[in-house]
């Protein structure tokens, strides 16, 4: 008895040993394919940066030399005065050398590829040549201090990138830096659209005011005074532009002369128009011409059934594709009507929507 439970406990350790190396040679096994996977991942990273663009890292290398040099200067000046601080006798040999250790620090964690290739340099051995080397040559990594993560930007093809290898260096830059540039950039921009706001410029506009300031009560016998005036043509003619368009240049792009307003610029126009009737006549109303076609109308009634002054206003306003030298012009439908011609009674004026192609 006492030698059948001897034989089944070395039963029991030969089925637990066999059991073990099967799960060590199982674990071996799931890492190897790891290992397998992780390097097939890495020829098809470097597959990638092999078949990058040059032309796009020649962008890189140009849009962020200043910021690389700035940064460089900064972590030097920085390390000289920590150094003079704390010991005076150092050399300014040493400052540099101390900023080489810490410059060095920085990119340590770059891919062990790009490293072997910055071992590479010629004299790139001495802190001094190193430096020099972080000052002059092109320039290929950014860096995010905030999540620590390193990318690489578009390569080199393969062969010019094998060619160069000796001659790229990988500086890191800060994404605020970035950003910073690329928002400044973005206002630029702006500025160049309108130098004197450094906002889009706007679009061609213009307000035109009744005016009667040329009249004389008593000698012109059209006139009534207080604005009151009998057009004696069929064009009303009696415009005055408001100051803000000659303030703001708006004016170099109509032309008004005699009543009729010229539009300088082809595009997509918002025309409106007013008119305060003040008359005798049961029905006032009024034409807006581009040209000679009629292209808004506005028409009033009333019948009291006397002959006295009745005030009132007729408004209208539409959306017009102008060409470039079109007149603009209002007209009276009926003659001998009188109407008050003031700023913010009678008016009429343009604002451009924008540009549009008409087909032929």
């Amino acid at each position: 008895m006492i030698e059948r439970q001897k034989e089944m406990q070395k039963n029991a350790f030969s089925v637990a040993h066999i059991a073990c190396f099967l799960l060590l040679a199982s674990v071996s096994f799931f890492n190897m394919y790891r290992v397998f996977l992780l390097e097939n991942q890495m020829q098809d990273v470097r597959d990638n940066l092999d078949k990058c663009e040059s032309t796009n890292l020649q962008k890189y290398l140009e849009k962020y030399d200043t910021i690389y040099n700035n940064e460089l200067h900064q972590t030097e000046t920085r390390n000289r005065r920590s150094i003079r601080n704390n010991d005076p006798d150092k050399t300014a040999d040493q400052s540099t050398d101390d900023a080489f250790t810490v410059t060095k620090q920085s990119v340590s964690e770059l891919p062990a590829s790009i490293e072997s290739n910055r071992s590479n340099q010629k004299g790139a051995g001495t802190p001094k040549q190193f430096l020099n080397n972080y000052r002059t040559n092109s320039k290929l990594m950014r860096w995010n201090d905030v999540t620590g993560s390193q990318y690489i930007a578009k390569s080199l093809d393969s062969n010019e990138f094998n060619s160069r290898s000796s001659e790229i260096e990988f500086p890191l830059v800060r994404d605020e830096d970035v950003v910073t540039r690329r928002t400044r950039n973005r206002m630029q921009n702006l500025d160049e659209r309108h130098p004197r706001t450094g906002r889009i410029k706007p679009l061609p506009s213009i307000h035109l005011s009744g005016d009667t300031s040329k009249y004389i009560l008593g000698t012109h016998h059209n006139f009534r005074g207080n604005g009151h005036l009998r057009h004696l043509q069929n064009i009303f003619v009696d415009w005055k532009a408001n100051g803000w368009v000659e303030k703001t240049g708006m004016m170099s792009h109509f032309i008004l002369e005699d009543g009729y307003l010229t539009i300088r610029e082809s595009g997509l126009y918002l025309v409106y128009a007013q008119i305060y009737y003040l008359d005798e006549h049961d029905i006032n109303g009024y034409r807006v011409y581009k040209n000679d076609d009629s292209i808004l109308q506005c028409t009033i009634s009333l019948h009291s059934g006397t002959r006295s002054q009745k005030g009132n206003t007729c408004y209208t306003a539409g959306v017009e594709h102008i060409s470039e030298g079109d007149k603009i012009s209002l007209g009276d439908i009926l003659d001998g009507h009188y109407s008050l011609f003031e700023p913010g009674k009678s008016f009429f004026g343009a604002v451009k929507l924008g540009d549009i192609r008409t087909r032929p």
